[in-house]
């Protein structure tokens, strides 16, 4: 860091070295690009500036400890910027881009700002004049209304807005204790001050620049990067672009733009217009995906939305298909009396070759038997999940199972025989290392109680060898350690079971498009989701419509770790043992999540509930669900909707008859 001169920031500053670039103030230039069309290309949260750190002023005590931001990749009017905003610069600006997920799943909403901030380490005091102010401890906490003081100034006054241009280096600070942070040097050889990133992945910013401009090591400096723009942005070469899908982690990219209200000559597009709040938390275009949206251009100077960008994944069909292949089964709905009283995975398969050869009986049973142990549903999730084919005999499987165990070997070893020197040189690695650990000590620990207990091993190896050795262009993201282990768990703690079926599960469910970053897959059930709602209760749907909340932010986690966290762990076993049979098709989870929602439509409109309070009763729902009762409810919604599309199409023949 001695290379660096941190600069106090004000207006003085900013005038007092070369003048090779035009200085723009960036709060007003914030305020005209937010007024117009732009586009949201990263976007990384908590991103804290410390003024007691940067600041060279031995008198920093009007400012604030610490002050929590955003950092934000941006494209308007073909110019692209670099910009760090504290969040409540944004609350003026544009109050809807201060929602986002925090890395352990907390929602942050406006109200979060308006109410306190929470540091993790220090208490914060923020004022502000159109907000209240908090002082956060670590352990009293008080909240007064206040007017306008230094700080509400001091904080927006370290507001960074750079067009790519003029970024000279980055240098990525990552310390032996405390957070990484970086320090940005522009064209007029300025140091701005460093930016703490507390939820990490600092990383994933290079890997996102490289996509925009060329980031060369400085000969001198490993951890200097020098910047360098082409009148277009470009892939550079295959392997910016797989190091790019390190661009990975648990945060809502919130891009909401709110259409409602605008003049339609089709009142479908009415019907379709909601506002956009979503993720970076990612996802590839799976199934259904692809047929709603075309892949996504490569950035250029004509308003192109970024790849990355959830907005334009969700804008770029404004119509909702008109008949979805969600209800795949009219003739054979609801079968209210049919009881399997005992499960053998023998009755189905062919006594001489062990093919399984009355698949959808075995389906059907799967579905409706009520519980199962975890020996008898090993063997059912590995035909039901694409671990073993369906044809497959019990000599094949037996070669399976040793093939699966010698790759697992290979690939886990690939890692664990790192030597010290090359881990020194692997920051993509030893963050994602970081991560799964982080994660892992708080899996599931109902059931791993002891923190000595192997499982949380195995789920520790098996997550770093899937990411690390199997899935690298993916890697790992919050999330994939719910499905893993439940892999363990079904498995009886057999490491090499589990890891292959939590990769059949990833592969064949189309679970890895939840993670990958452009986050189409959710778009595309939230749109789905959106529609199922306008079909079956178009009063709540309106509703939903006109408070905003018809991006259905809320059923996100739902829909990620497919109820996971909302059912008692044996509970959400048999849920998955129903979807994963696809009785009722691949689709059935947007019906459970319909059904859920459903448990609280009478509250929301009663009371009249805007977004916040509608996250809040749904967040509140987790572990109070009955599951016989949703998935009855979500069986009822399946019938409904499958018996109105079948009405419409037969609407649709007689008008063009």
């Amino acid at each position: 860091m001695d290379d660096f001169e941190f600069l106090e920031p004000s207006t003085s500053n900013r005038h007092s070295t070369t003048t090779t670039m035009e200085w723009i103030d960036p709060k007003t230039k914030l305020k005209e690009i937010f007024s117009t069309k732009y586009s949201i290309l990263f976007r990384r949260d908590q991103v804290f500036v410390h003024p007691s750190s940067s600041s060279s002023s031995a008198n920093t005590s009007k400012y604030p400890s610490s002050i929590p931001g955003v950092i934000f990749l941006l494209e308007s009017h073909g110019i692209y910027y670099f910009s760090w905003i504290p969040y409540l610069l944004l609350l003026k600006l544009n109050e809807r881009l201060v929602v986002h997920v925090k890395s352990n799943g907390e929602v942050v909403t406006k109200n979060y700002f308006k109410n306190s901030i929470p540091t993790p380490t220090s208490p914060l005091v923020i004022h502000n004049s159109e907000y209240m102010s908090a002082t956060i401890g670590p352990s009293t906490t008080t909240t007064t209304t206040t007017t306008t003081s230094t700080n509400s100034y001091a904080s927006s006054s370290y507001t960074i807005l750079l067009p790519l241009q003029q970024l000279y280096s980055i240098k990525k600070v990552i310390p032996s204790m405390g957070y990484s942070f970086i320090i940005i040097v522009d064209a007029n050889g300025i140091s701005h001050s460093p930016l703490y990133f507390h939820d990490g992945h600092v990383q994933e910013l290079f890997n996102k620049l490289q996509y925009y401009c060329t980031c060369k090591k400085s000969p001198h400096d490993s951890n200097l990067y020098l910047l360098s723009v082409t009148d277009t942005p470009h892939h550079s070469d295959e392997l910016n672009k797989s190091m790019e899908q390190f661009s990975f982690d648990s945060y809502l990219d919130d891009v909401l733009k709110n259409t409602q209200g605008k003049p339609s000559q089709d009142s479908s597009n009415n019907n379709n217009t909601f506002t956009n709040a979503l993720l970076e938390w990612g996802s590839k275009i799976h199934k259904t995906a692809k047929h709603m949206f075309s892949p996504p251009p490569p950035p250029s100077t004509h308003h192109s939305p970024s790849p990355s960008s959830f907005e334009h994944v969700m804008m770029e069909s404004q119509e909702l298909p008109s008949m979805m292949p969600l209800v795949t089964k009219i003739d054979t709905l609801i079968k209210s009396n049919y009881f399997v009283s005992t499960f053998d995975i023998q009755h189905y398969l062919d006594s001489e070759t062990g093919k399984l050869i009355h698949i959808p009986q075995f389906k059907q049973d799967v579905y409706f038997y009520p519980y199962m142990e975890d020996g008898i549903r090993n063997m059912a999730w590995k035909f039901l999940l694409g671990y073993y084919p369906y044809s497959s005999t019990y000599e094949e499987r037996q070669v399976i199972e040793v093939t699966y165990q010698q790759e697992y070997q290979v690939m886990k070893q690939q890692w664990k025989s790192l030597l010290p020197k090359q881990l020194e040189r692997m920051a993509l690695f030893n963050d994602t290392k970081h991560r799964i650990e982080k994660d892992v000590t708080r899996t599931d620990r109902n059931v791993f109680v002891e923190d000595s207990c192997v499982e949380l091993q195995i789920l520790h190896d098996i997550l770093l060898t899937y990411s690390y050795c199997y899935n690298y262009d993916l890697q790992y993201c919050q999330g994939m350690n719910d499905y893993a282990s439940i892999c363990i768990q079904v498995c009886q703690s057999n490491e090499v079971e589990a890891f292959w079926m939590f990769v059949a599960m990833m592969d064949q469910k189309h679970i890895a498009s939840h993670f990958q970053m452009n986050s189409s897959s959710i778009a595309a059930q939230l749109k789905h989701l959106a529609s199922l709602i306008q079909v079956l209760d178009f009063e709540f749907y309106t509703y939903l419509q006109q408070k905003e909340a018809l991006n259905l932010f809320f059923c996100f986690r739902w829909l990620l770790v497919k109820c996971k966290r909302e059912f008692e762990l044996e509970q959400c076993k048999v849920l998955w043992d129903k979807l994963f049979s696809e009785y009722y098709g691949e689709y059935f989870v947007l019906f459970v999540v319909c059904a859920m929602v459903m448990e609280k439509r009478q509250e929301i409109m009663e009371k009249e509930y805007a977004f916040d309070e509608i996250l809040r009763v749904t967040v509140e729902l987790s572990g109070k669900l009955d599951l016989n009762r949703i998935v009855g409810r979500a069986e009822e919604l399946y019938k409904k909707y499958g018996l109105e599309m079948e009405k419409r199409k037969c609407m649709e023949e007689t008008i063009l008859l």
